[in-house]
């Protein structure tokens, strides 16, 4: 599955969930289609958090299993390190 036509296919489920709530439903099934395609890739993690934290769903626990890397950004803004 191509995770760029997920994410995007999620998004516009999220912006039409006014509309249609079951859409929400249907956005975290795109975010784990697209987590299932791509573990390594964040976007699939947003959606499903998005979808989940919209809804009224503890969207913080779609997070638990998301990768880490070192090219995380750091946790602390630059002027937070007296620069």
């Amino acid at each position: 599955a191509n995770v760029d036509y997920l994410y995007e296919y999620g998004r516009i489920l999220l912006e039409r969930a006014v509309d249609n709530p079951e859409y929400f439903r249907r956005a975290v099934q795109i975010g784990d289609q697209a987590i299932s395609a791509n573990s390594s890739d964040p976007r699939g993690y947003a959606l499903k958090t998005m979808a989940l934290s919209f809804s009224g769903a503890p969207g913080a626990a779609a997070l638990d299993d998301a990768p880490t890397t070192e090219s995380d950004p750091p946790t602390t803004s630059p002027a937070g390190r007296g620069g």
